[in-house]
């Protein structure tokens, strides 16, 4: 199986001057009325539909001002517009026995964001949670719980009780259509500012480059996205000062099935209905902090991974991702336990995924592991 970038410019130039529209972001020009749809009032402010925020009016299925959006449809509400497939809505209020008080700042918005990105095309998140479903070694127990917890802010007012150390970063340029990302160094804020790291970082006795990389972006009707293809370096920061640094070397780097919210402040949004107050409304394995509201998949070549030690385990990534030590590890350099490897120098571990190929492993090819996660989002200073 290939990895397919979802590029959707083929299908038109209306379909993403749309998808702007929706989203907050002047579109000029626009495209023929529709009919077919029910009257409305005027409205005001700083809503998706109208393109910057102007007033526009609602008549027969067309809605027009700077920025118009057109096609057979009904308004339902604020921020909400649907027909021919088309829809991007503001997210309700939060509610429920987890809902943090007005002494979290970010309160008002659905996934606890404290930055205002409304009526921006261009804007920055920040992964506040992210859930592997692949490789196996980071889907549970202490591994997993170091990516929540360290991509969780650290805000107790919002009931958010992580690190914050794993910043990483999306830039979304919905003009040029363009995902800028990458990782961060972890800020003193939760909400920033961020500044993209380019620099040589060292793990162990590894030093690689890490830089972003920005990638094509296709929308589409709703305010959602995927992005073409790329490698990268995602620095794994384990505290504060980030001096202690794991390197997660990823290639063919893709996101997809993602959706931002209309204000451009969220992907996805805090479950406060389902997180439980006995529990002081704390993730836990059943209960994750956030509902996710995007993916992303990749994957690792074993042999990149055998080079990042992994300080707290005095073992590289490699073995970590072997799940066994004892049958996959060996003493290396230092006193660090390194991935066995065969006469002609290849890790034993057998790996899911063929580098050379991006494909899934065979039994002349199984050098590298696949990588798939889902996350949600907040928004974040990024100059």
């Amino acid at each position: 199986m290939h990895y397919q970038p979802y590029f959707l410019y083929s299908s038109g130039i209306l379909l993403v001057g749309l998808a702007l529209a929706a989203c907050g972001v002047t579109v000029v020009g626009g495209g023929a009325g529709g009919t077919g749809g029910s009257s409305g009032t005027a409205f005001t402010g700083p809503d998706p539909t109208t393109g910057t925020g102007t007033q526009g009016t609602t008549t027969t299925g067309v809605m027009t001002g700077p920025g118009t959006t057109t096609g057979p449809g009904t308004t339902t509400g604020p921020g909400t517009t649907t027909g021919s497939g088309f829809m991007c809505q503001a997210s309700p209020p939060l509610s429920g026995a987890c809902a943090p008080t007005q002494s979290c700042p970010g309160a008002s918005s659905p996934c606890l964001s404290e930055v205002n990105q409304a009526g921006t095309s261009t804007f920055g998140l920040r992964m506040s949670q992210l859930r592997f479903s692949a490789p196996t070694a980071f889907t549970a127990g202490l591994i997993a719980s170091v990516f929540n917890g360290n991509a969780l802010p650290d805000q107790p007012s919002c009931n958010l009780n992580g690190t914050g150390t794993l910043s990483w970063l999306l830039r979304f340029d919905l003009a040029a259509g363009t995902v800028t990302t990458g990782g961060a160094k972890p800020s003193t804020s939760p909400h920033g500012p961020y500044q993209f790291i380019n620099e040589m970082v060292t793990s162990g006795p590894t030093s690689l480059q890490v830089a972003p990389a920005k990638l094509a972006a296709a929308l589409t009707p709703g305010c959602g996205f995927a992005s073409s293809a790329g490698d990268l370096v995602v620095p794994v920061y384990l505290n504060a000062g980030a001096t202690n640094v794991v390197l997660l070397p990823l290639h063919q780097m893709r996101f997809h099935d993602g959706a931002f919210s209309a204000d451009h402040a969220c992907i996805g949004r805090y479950d406060a209905e389902q997180l439980d107050p006995a529990n002081g409304c704390q993730y836990d394995t059943a209960h994750p902090t956030f509902v996710d509201g995007a993916a992303v998949d990749a994957f690792l070549n074993l042999d990149e991974t055998d080079l990042v030690v992994v300080a707290p385990l005095n073992e590289t990534l490699c073995v970590l991702l072997s799940g066994s030590p004892t049958k996959y590890g060996t003493p290396g350099p230092a006193g660090v336990t390194v991935c066995k490897r065969d006469a002609n120098k290849n890790i034993l571990f057998p790996g899911d995924w063929c580098a050379s190929t991006n494909q899934l492993a065979t039994a002349g090819c199984a050098d590298a592991l696949r990588l798939s996660a889902t996350f949600a989002a907040q928004g974040v200073l990024i100059p």
